[in-house]
């Protein structure tokens, strides 16, 4: 009975009414309760808070990196090159799809064009340096052709992408103001003293001394090739009569091949032959073989 009068005897002792004022809560210590705070275990979050690149929704708009003060531009890279267009730019915390962080492509639609690629031939600009197929790396030699011969003075060579008109990529000719006189032009005139075929020899000079003027002999720097030579298997036209080897009807000391139905190298010199340069297929030229239809017997075997 005692304990039940004591609470009303201390209100009454301190002169009135007794109120409690309830506590709000502030977990992340930023200044904002939990009933204003989005998220109050980040002291980070709270509605006036700055907005950064942390995956957070800063400053409680219900957006998260949302116009980050510290997101940085991204630049697209339509070619897929990973060189980005300055044109075209994103900024955000994170590079979005087709974005990269470079921005010096000079043209974004052309995947062989970007900052340091090697410049070619191909009407690009490769290296965007500004000018295109300067310097390449895959020019060829040229050489004035003003003759039209199909071959150029040695003396005019220069490095460019293509041939153009009253060019040509052969060389070697000796006389540019006459298109008969160029390397490989016939010489059948053995009284006419002019170097046709630009070899360094005219009429009868025979610098390989082979008895054959340089006008008849397809090669005068070479004493086996001449008119009056045999034909061989050597892939040279050995007799000047423009076949080589097996298409030239003359050819000489061609081997024989004899059919090798088992394939060991080795005939029994039965069957079809053929004397030619070069083995039809199936054909040996060596014989002793005793069995031709088993390949571990023939001669070279153990």
């Amino acid at each position: 009975m005692y304990k039940l009068l004591l609470l009303p005897l201390i209100a009454g002792c301190l002169g009135g009414d007794v109120s409690i004022t309830p506590t709000k809560t502030d977990d992340d210590g930023d200044g904002y309760t939990i009933e204003v705070d989005c998220d109050d275990s980040h002291t980070t979050v709270n509605p006036d808070a700055t907005e950064v690149c942390d995956g957070l929704d800063n400053n409680c708009n219900d957006l998260v990196d949302d116009d980050a003060s510290d997101a940085v531009p991204w630049f697209a890279d339509n070619d897929g090159d990973l060189y980005g267009d300055p044109a075209q730019s994103n900024t955000a915390c994170t590079a979005p799809a087709g974005f990269v962080a470079d921005n010096t492509d000079c043209d974004d639609n052309e995947v062989r064009a970007y900052p340091g690629n090697p410049e070619l031939c191909d009407g690009v600009d490769n290296d965007c340096n500004g000018p295109i197929d300067d310097d390449p790396s895959d020019t060829i030699s040229v050489y004035t052709d003003a003759d039209g011969d199909g071959f150029g003075d040695d003396d005019t060579e220069i490095l460019a992408c293509e041939v153009d008109t009253g060019q040509s990529e052969q060389s070697g000719d000796c006389d540019d103001n006459t298109a008969a006189i160029h390397p490989g032009a016939p010489e059948t005139d053995c009284s006419d003293p002019t170097d046709y075929n630009c070899d360094g020899s005219v009429t009868y000079d025979d610098r390989d001394a082979d008895g054959s003027p340089a006008c008849e002999d397809c090669d005068d720097n070479n004493n086996t090739i001449n008119p009056t030579a045999t034909e061989i298997c050597n892939d040279l036209d050995d007799d000047c009569d423009g076949d080589i080897d097996d298409n030239d009807s003359s050819l000489s000391g061609a081997p024989t091949w004899y059919r090798d139905p088992d394939g060991d190298g080795y005939s029994d010199g039965t069957g079809p032959s053929a004397t030619q340069c070069d083995a039809p297929v199936g054909y040996s030229s060596s014989l002793g073989d005793c069995n031709d239809y088993n390949p571990t017997v023939n001669p070279g075997s153990t």
